[in-house]
């Protein structure tokens, strides 16, 4: 088994910072493969700072989440669990994508790639409907399981901030 992490930022009006990624030429969200003894609630909020070179203290970490211990597992914060990769090449191999999402206050703050990253460059704001629009490009496009991420993560948050009062 595999096991990766994903931040997904998204800002105010709902963009989301995702990277290009030469090795899959994808378009994705900031993440990387979990190391032996990380644990996926730290390595995301690192990930979404080191990748898209933001400050800590402006990634809200969507829903507000403490660190829980199940047995011997970390959980991550519903509503988004855990992602289950199908892997073509390899078919005794299971990947598991850790998916996370921050919450920045601003409408497309300037983001650049801080730490050096073999694969992803260019990292820059999407809507839903500029990756939607991407999705059948053989290069710089997203993967399947992208948009259906975006899209709920959307639908809580605003399902969120009516409940608050808040957009």
């Amino acid at each position: 088994m595999a096991y990766a992490v994903l931040s997904y930022v998204i800002d105010k009006e709902f963009n989301f910072a995702l990277l290009k990624d030469s090795h899959y030429k994808k378009i994705q969200p900031p993440g990387r493969r979990l190391q032996l003894n990380e644990h996926p609630d730290e390595i995301a909020l690192l990930i979404a700072s080191e990748e898209l070179d933001l400050p800590v203290e402006e990634l809200k970490r969507y829903p507000k989440f403490q660190s829980t211990m199940y047995e011997e597992t970390r959980l991550v914060p519903p509503p988004y669990q855990v992602q289950v990769e199908k892997n073509i090449h390899k078919t005794a191999l299971v990947h598991y994508d850790f998916v996370y999402v921050f919450y920045i206050d601003r409408v497309r703050p300037p983001i650049s790639v801080r730490s050096s990253r073999e694969h992803k460059s260019e990292p820059d704001w999407y809507s839903i409907q500029e990756v939607e629009m991407r999705k059948s490009d053989k290069e710089w496009g997203p993967h399947e399981d992208m948009i259906p991420t975006m899209i709920k993560i959307k639908a809580e948050l605003e399902k969120d901030f009516k409940a608050k009062g808040i957009h």
